[in-house]
């Protein structure tokens, strides 16, 4: 499962070349790096250690806390490592792993009914991370007059929604599924990816200058509840029928 997983992961994409067969070369595939991760891949370095540092930083969220006292302080330097790591590379994804680390804390407390106190300072440690390494980079924008001139044209408006749905294409419909299948799984891991993709989306079309950019890793989640599906909810019914 998890080879077919990150194979799915590393090489899906959407229906962009459908789309430019029409004529457009508008689908996010084609021309958003950081909404895919093949795309980033082969184009960009920074987009794949960013996603590299997400998916660090959602796995050390979903550690279990070691018994052992050096172990579990060795967990919570790596998460601190993995939030510095994204915040120097991308900082406005910060907007992403601290809501879905939220909800991912909350969704343990509605499955378990015992407060996740490991999971509760796990994001205290990343939101202070994260906090006062967005004070230093806007610090350093706005005394800098590169960073500053740099930082004024810095816009990237997402596409319309439907050159998303065409970046992710069939892979999209099957995380669908995928979503509802995770919800009804009462796993708090599998809400965190639902979690992720929920929050990315939302961020896509608020009101702020570096909507695209938030797309950064949204291949991930969308993937998973994709190659999930296939596995846990159509491959079986398959191997009834046969």
């Amino acid at each position: 499962e998890r080879r077919f997983l990150f194979l799915f992961t590393a090489l899906s994409s959407g229906v962009g070349w459908l789309v430019m067969m029409g004529g457009q070369v508008t689908s996010t595939d084609l021309i958003v790096p950081e909404s895919n991760v093949f795309f980033s891949m082969m184009s960009t370095a920074h987009f794949t250690l960013s996603q590299a540092a997400m998916l660090a930083f959602f796995i050390l969220m979903l550690l279990q806390p070691s018994p052992l006292m050096w172990r579990r302080a060795g967990q919570f330097v790596l998460l601190a490592v993995s939030a510095v790591f994204l915040m120097i590379l991308q900082p406005f994804m910060a907007a992403v792993i601290l809501p879905v680390g939220g909800i991912f804390l909350l969704a343990q407390w509605r499955i378990h009914h015992v407060f996740p106190w490991s999971t509760f300072w796990r994001m205290v440690l990343a939101t202070a991370v994260c906090i006062g390494l967005a004070i230093w980079i806007y610090q350093l924008v706005q005394t800098d007059p590169f960073l500053a001139n740099w930082q004024s044209q810095n816009e990237t408006l997402s596409p319309p929604v439907w050159d998303y749905l065409s970046g992710y294409g069939l892979v999209l419909l099957a995380a669908l599924v995928g979503m509802v299948w995770a919800i009804r799984q009462k796993d708090a891991a599998l809400w965190l990816l639902v979690a992720w993709v929920v929050v990315t989306a939302v961020g896509l079309y608020s009101p702020i200058m570096l909507q695209r950019r938030l797309s950064l890793g949204l291949h991930i989640p969308i993937a998973i509840l994709g190659g999930l599906a296939i596995l846990n909810v159509w491959a079986p019914r398959w191997k009834e029928k046969n």
